[in-house]
């Protein structure tokens, strides 16, 4: 038993740490003004299906935030430390009760959408320039609602090809396989 508390600790540190390098290193795909489109969620769609519910939300915690705190992003740190433990939960919840792990882990990149929609919201209300008023709020966030749905459609894409490719492999296999 203690092999496999060691041996989900070490791979929730690689997890962490593969978000973090995916996100943080590997050239981000431009979106123009609407920002750009980084495949670290397929990292965390992938932790989903091999590490326990607690674990696969501290890699994708640790490792989406520590990249926005590199990358300057420090209003996003929080929110990206709260959305994408959310994303996981969903991941979960909806793979346990779907014949479609796959397709059903790619959906929880809704909440992702919302989750970054919202907290948009609450920073260009509260936090940039002085605060804009709601309306001003809801309307100016929505412009990067694209961009989002880019980043999830593209990582869940990667998640695919990651899943498929990691069921070759023996230790995989039985973790990740679709029932």
């Amino acid at each position: 038993m203690k092999n496999k508390k060691l041996q989900n600790m070490c791979l929730t540190g690689l997890l962490a740490a593969l978000i973090f390098v995916i996100t943080r290193f590997l050239p981000p795909i431009p979106l123009g003004n609407q920002g750009y489109v980084n495949l670290g969620d397929s990292v965390i769609y992938l932790s989903v299906l091999l590490l326990p519910t607690p674990l696969a939300c501290a890699a994708a915690a640790i490792g989406a935030a520590l990249s926005d705190l590199t990358y300057g992003y420090v209003l996003w740190v929080i929110p990206t430390f709260i959305i994408k433990p959310l994303i996981v939960l969903c991941a979960k919840a909806l793979s346990k009760h779907f014949a479609c792990k796959d397709l059903m882990i790619t959906l929880s990149g809704t909440v992702g959408v919302v989750g970054y929609y919202l907290a948009e919201v609450i920073l260009i209300r509260f936090f940039i320039e002085g605060g804009a008023p709601w309306d001003t709020a809801l309307v100016g966030a929505a412009a990067s609602i694209w961009g989002n749905v880019l980043q999830a459609f593209a990582s869940g894409v990667i998640f695919y090809i990651l899943a498929k490719v990691l069921r070759k492999i023996p230790y995989f296999k039985e973790k990740l396989l679709v029932k």
